[in-house]
């Protein structure tokens, strides 16, 4: 907790702004409050009479750090809201005609329903609002219903034939999708022109509304997401505000269904709900004038998450790493000649230095200086698939493969006798299937959220249980094959320990082991803060601003990319290491054998020479 606080008082954090929605023709939107209550920057008033504004729900919005106006100024800006996604919404034609009926019966005596009852029963309620809008309903009553594949420049994805500009130029009008719409039109064909087309038709702005998950909403993850890393902005006058998309029904078990700023007043409502009632309430069977409109103010509030992940010394600290990861690459290649001309090549002490020390350090080294991964927008950006790739898999199948191999190596060594040519084939077959069924095991499963927009494969429904189900297999044999490599390795070093003393060679094999000693402890700490890394982004990253920056930021990026520091250099260190004491040491005793050589030869020579003298002498 105390580590929490101290981050959240690291950095300067400026005044919050808040967006809001109203809508005019209808009090249904109107909210109750107290007298005295704030109802937006500085408004200290009664409430009652209220206009429409000082009805309004507050709700966070942030500018998206790739596509679209970046300066906003201090300003709100306003318009009217209309829903363009009829990929989400589902947008579809209107029934047939129901055939002719027999005349109403006489109306009967008792009480009957009002026509404002009657058009409650109409309205959705919050205990049954429906995901799709109505049956013939579309952004553009004046234009024929949309046909054709959903793709870039074409079915739902076409807004030209969706709205006509006559039909927003009479007020400022902001599209709203979601981020569906977004992968369907811009993601699947890593494209941004179609972001374009609103620019031209004369939209004012555009909403685009982050989904929400059952821990809690935030778009703050979404501001750095892209078509395609290191894309252009294609509108850059145009504003593009994020915000919580909510759920519908509004959703109890939601620690917040809209993410608020800390200082910032608290409407927790659905944006998703209000829109999709909005609509059922100017749907009454005919087009024309509607009864409701809903207005929105978007502000481009202080984006306390993605600040911080760009300050000046977070941004240091990745690129820090990175350097030592260069550092570590370049030891690896070195390592990896002196195996090469030391007879070594085919070894497992190989194999785990050039996939821990040269491929995992690229990745490593990749993702610090392009990174960190959803809080990139303003670099490289983030695409869905190289972004979570890059986060949840990349090195982490193969790494895995290498405790496997540490911890048999280790196996080996408790076992303590040496092994037969049957018996080494044998062990090296065994390390090979459980090296290649770690490595295949959760590179499968690390692959399901990245990609799941191509590969189409969701077996469990929402998005937050597909990236449980990628992410908790995969730690969960991490923390296995940790705690066996660990345990392995401390009864292995004790036995060494042990027979050292007895052989009376114990300084130097001592000294061995307390230098290996610091490089396992090393790897150690690496392996478990990247096990607790993967555990906080599993949780985390799908509605990162519901939870603490220390856990949203330095638990999901600081913690995984020091661990992986520490896990590639004590792992490439304790192999080095001991490769250039069985080096050293068998230098030492070559070097002592010639000695011992050389001295008996001299003294043989001595005594030659002794002889000699003697028999001249006789």
């Amino acid at each position: 907790m105390l580590f929490r606080f101290a981050l959240l008082f690291a950095f300067c954090i400026d005044a919050i702004q808040a967006g809001m929605l109203w809508q005019t023709g209808n009090v249904r939107l109107a909210k109750q409050c107290a007298p005295g209550r704030r109802l937006g920057h500085g408004y200290q008033g009664s409430c009652s009479p209220l206009s429409d504004e000082q009805r309004a729900l507050f709700f966070k919005t942030v500018r998206h750090r790739k596509y679209g106006l970046q300066d906003w100024g201090n300003m709100p800006i306003s318009g009217k809201v209309l829903l363009v996604d009829c990929i989400t919404y589902g947008c579809r034609p209107p029934p047939p005609p129901s055939p002719p009926t027999s005349p109403p019966p006489a109306t009967p005596t008792g009480r009957q329903l009002s026509s404002v009852e009657s058009e409650d029963r109409r309205q959705l309620g919050h205990g049954g609002a429906s995901a799709t809008v109505p049956a013939g309903w579309r952004p553009d009553m004046t234009l024929p219903p949309v046909t054709g594949i959903n793709a870039p420049g074409s079915g739902f994805c076409n807004i030209r034939q969706m709205v006509v500009p006559s039909t927003i130029q009479a007020e400022p009008t902001f599209a709203v999708f979601t981020y569906t719409w977004f992968i369907t039109c811009m993601v699947l064909d890593r494209v941004s022109f179609p972001l374009k087309q609103f620019s031209e038709i004369g939209f004012a702005g555009i909403i685009y509304l982050a989904p929400c998950v059952s821990l809690g909403c935030g778009p703050a993850v979404y501001t750095s997401i892209v078509a395609k890393l290191y894309d252009s902005n294609p509108v850059p006058l145009l504003p593009i505000a994020l915000a919580s998309q909510g759920n519908d029904p509004v959703a109890v078990t939601l620690p917040k269904i809209m993410t608020q700023a800390e200082d910032g007043p608290d409407d927790q409502f659905s944006f998703n709900f209000e829109l999709l009632q909005s609509i059922s309430d100017n749907v009454a069977g005919a087009p024309g004038p509607w009864p409701t409109t809903l207005y929105a103010n978007i502000t481009d509030d202080h984006a306390k998450y993605y600040e911080h992940a760009n300050s000046a010394g977070y941004l240091f600290l990745y690129r820090l790493y990175g350097t030592l990861h260069i550092f570590l690459l370049l030891l690896s290649a070195y390592a990896v000649f002196k195996n090469v001309k030391n007879g070594r090549l085919c070894s497992w002490a190989t194999y785990v230095i050039v996939i821990e020390g040269v491929i995992g350090s690229g990745f490593r080294m990749f993702r610090c200086f392009t990174g960190q991964y959803f809080w990139n927008g303003e670099g490289v950006g983030t695409t869905i698939d190289i972004g979570n790739y890059m986060n949840d898999s990349a090195e982490t199948p193969l790494s895995l493969g290498t405790t496997w191999i540490a911890a048999m190596i280790w196996l080996k060594v408790v076992y303590g006798r040496s092994l037969s040519k049957i018996q080494t084939l044998l062990f090296n077959l065994f390390v090979w299937v459980g090296l290649i069924f770690f490595t295949v095991f959760t590179q499968f499963f690390l692959i399901l959220y990245p990609f799941q927009p191509w590969l189409k494969y969701n077996p469990v429904g929402t998005s937050q249980k597909l990236r449980e189900m990628g992410n908790v297999p995969v730690y969960t044999t991490n923390i296995v094959l940790t705690s066996i490599f660990l345990l392995l390795c401390l009864v292995a070093l004790g036995k060494i320990f042990r027979a050292s003393k007895l052989s009376g060679g114990a300084t130097q094999m001592i000294a061995t082991i307390k230098r290996m000693m610091k490089f396992i402890l090393m790897q150690a700490v690496g392996l478990i803060l990247g096990i607790v890394s993967a555990i906080m982004a599993t949780k985390v990253m799908s509605s990162a601003d519901t939870f603490p920056l220390a856990d949203s930021l330095w638990f999901t990026g600081q913690f995984k990319e020091l661990g992986g520091v520490l896990a590639g250099y004590g792992q490439v260190g304790a192999l080095f290491s001991a490769a250039t004491s069985s080096s050293s040491s068998s230098s030492s005793s070559s070097s002592s054998s010639s000695s011992s050589s050389s001295s008996s030869s001299s003294s043989s020579s001595s005594s030659s020479s002794s002889s000699s003298s003697s028999s001249s002498s006789s």
